[in-house]
């Protein structure tokens, strides 16, 4: 809006100054000997033309960049509003996800977040959790190997891994894993004990080693 009101001013102005320039046009060419009337309109009409059209131009071309401007700043606002709403979407989808017991009804959750966001590696970690708790190993693994492939950095999905594979009789892979998690997330040396998928490794040195 404020562009456009420069604008109309400056075409205001402009115009004004036109008659001015009119003006003085004609007397210059009186004193310079046009005498005749039509010759006069003739000369003031195309002075008075040439300007208008520098002026048009101008404008238009104002008006082009305060239109492209405007479009920018509409998609920019868009897109700003669909990212906070995304945002908050996952984030209350996350709360309930952490409230719920049953593990079908956290992993339709998560899939619920995935619509949203098809590339977060946390998601298909979690998943992979909640589907070790129904007993769908091979599933699990392959969420877990698409989270790694995600974000390769990303401890607790080698953690969800190690589990599937343990399970699997992986025990090698397991044990390949675990070390993996501990590296990229030490805090999670304190899970050892207290999982139950490790059952079948606990006869193997490599994974007593890891435990002490």
């Amino acid at each position: 809006m404020e562009q456009t009101d420069r604008a109309a001013r400056y075409m205001t102005d402009t115009i004004g100054n036109v008659f001015y320039l009119i003006a003085a046009a004609t007397s210059i060419l009186i004193f310079a000997g046009w005498n005749s009337l039509r010759d006069i309109r003739r000369k003031t009409e195309e002075i008075v033309e040439t300007r208008l059209d520098t002026i048009t131009q101008k404008y238009n071309l104002q008006l082009q960049t305060l239109q492209e401007t405007l479009t920018q700043q509409s998609k920019k606002i868009l897109d700003n509003q669909n990212k906070i709403y995304n945002t908050q979407y996952i984030h209350s989808l996350w709360m309930r996800s952490n409230l719920e017991t049953n593990p079908q009804s956290r992993i339709d959750l998560y899939d619920e977040i995935l619509k949203v966001n098809s590339n977060d590696a946390e998601v298909y970690a979690y998943k992979a959790d909640a589907v070790l708790d129904m007993d769908e190993y091979e599933w699990a693994l392959n969420l877990s190997n698409k989270a790694i492939e995600i974000d390769p950095e990303y401890g607790y999905a080698y953690w969800q891994r190690s589990c599937a594979n343990a399970v699997l009789g992986n025990k090698n892979e397991a044990i390949e894993d675990l070390v993996t998690a501990l590296e990229k997330s030490p805090h999670l040396r304190d899970e050892i004990d207290g999982e139950e998928l490790f059952e079948n490794l606990k006869e193997s040195e490599a994974f007593n080693k890891i435990r002490a």
